[in-house]
């Protein structure tokens, strides 16, 4: 995978994600969606055959990066969670 940013300033980032299918950056938009501080957070696949999507996200008033890292950690700690209770049903 690789990270790019394609659109940053104090309210808004744009990151593209190459090599990578959409499931991270769906899951790291429902999350970001939850916090009260986003105005806007998607993802958009470019087209299917680039193999890249970009995650778009807008806060109200914090830094956006600040703010996809905390959810990040957050999305980290849910699938560790899932993971570990999977395990108990193998």
């Amino acid at each position: 995978m690789q990270l790019t940013t394609t659109k940053k300033d104090n309210k808004t980032v744009e990151i593209k994600m190459k090599d990578e299918d959409i499931s991270i950056a769906d899951i790291l938009h429902h999350e970001l969606l939850e916090d009260k501080d986003i105005v806007f957070a998607g993802v958009a696949p470019p087209h299917p055959l680039l193999g890249e999507n970009i995650l778009i996200v807008q806060s109200k008033s914090s830094n956006p990066m600040k703010i996809i890292k905390k959810s990040f950690k957050k999305s980290s700690e849910q699938i560790n969670e899932f993971i570990k209770e999977l395990e108990k049903l193998l």
